[in-house]
């Protein structure tokens, strides 16, 4: 079944308000497996600022060519000045979706507590099959590197420089402007590390609020107020003041060395601290992963 030929009735209130945003998967002809809400609207902890969250699981082609129509709406979206999207849409192969359950991932756990909008069985066959109950040694590792690693000594080099230089809209260097480029990933960065030091703590986030009130309860107040920052510019998609960067780096920083120190000095996570930081110095060739270096020579 496409996602065109799903009918309101199939959508379980208040879910039906998703409708709008659909239209583009259906252009792409494509069979989907299931389509899942995700995030605040499930709990009704959403904001004015929040994003519609959708996860569709596809099989193999049709996930290219929903992807290709997704990018494309993108574009479409990026070339109307003030028209901001509201759906935030992860789409999924099977193996995809197989691996991030078989990794007890946070984002295996938002798929599972969501609101399902439609499924031809295999989402519900797949929640009956044992999985580990707290994200395997794989899913630290992995989503360190691809998520947190590789960005972060970039975010903090460019941000650095950035910071040095005046603010081309007053020429001041102190200023309050939201003109801080490299540092506008730095919200998502400290996001993406809660959801590796969370569940570290035997916590499991479904939604950014989630993330907030845990942080307020297991960290000191100079950095769950940091996170509480984060967490609004997200919301707002605001970029990142130059009197804000200073306390998002600081929150950055600390659970970046709680990260670590929780992963120890696996070879893999010293791999990856090498590589990544030898990518943000443009050193490609003491790169040590094959397919990094070759992706970035």
């Amino acid at each position: 079944m496409t996602i065109a030929a799903i009918s309101p009735e199939v959508l379980i209130a208040p879910t039906v308000a998703v409708l709008p945003g659909l239209p583009f998967l259906g252009k792409a002809g494509a069979e989907i497996h299931s389509l899942v809400l995700v995030g605040s609207h499930v709990f009704a902890a959403q904001t004015s600022n929040s994003d519609i969250d959708l996860v569709v699981i596809a099989a193999e082609e049709a996930a290219e060519n929903l992807c290709a129509a997704l990018l494309d709406r993108e574009l479409a979206a990026a070339a109307r000045p003030g028209d901001e999207d509201e759906y935030e849409i992860t789409i999924l192969t099977k193996g995809q979706t197989e691996a991030v359950f078989a990794q007890a991932s946070p984002f295996a756990y938002s798929i599972r507590y969501g609101r399902v909008l439609f499924d031809d069985g295999y989402l519900a066959a797949l929640l009956k099959t044992p999985f580990p109950q707290i994200p395997t040694e794989e899913y630290y590792v992995s989503s360190f590197f691809e998520g947190i690693a590789s960005q972060y000594f970039n975010i903090i080099k460019g941000s650095e420089k950035s910071r040095k230089q005046a603010c081309p809209a007053c020429r001041g260097r102190d200023c309050g402007c939201r003109e801080l480029p490299a540092a506008a990933q730095l919200p998502r960065i400290i996001f993406k590390m809660l959801y590796l030091a969370l569940p570290l703590r035997g916590l499991m986030p479904l939604t950014k609020s989630d993330a907030v009130s845990f942080a307020e309860t297991f960290y000191p107040p100079e950095i769950s107020s940091e996170i509480a920052v984060a967490a609004e510019l997200l919301r707002s998609q605001e970029g990142v003041a130059r009197s804000a960067y200073p306390g998002l780096k600081k929150t950055g920083i600390f659970l970046f060395r709680e990260i670590l120190a929780a992963l120890g000095h696996l070879q893999a996570v010293r791999q990856s601290l090498h590589d990544a930081a030898s990518a943000a110095r443009a050193s490609f060739q003491r790169i040590s992963n094959p397919a990094l270096r070759n992706a970035l020579l």
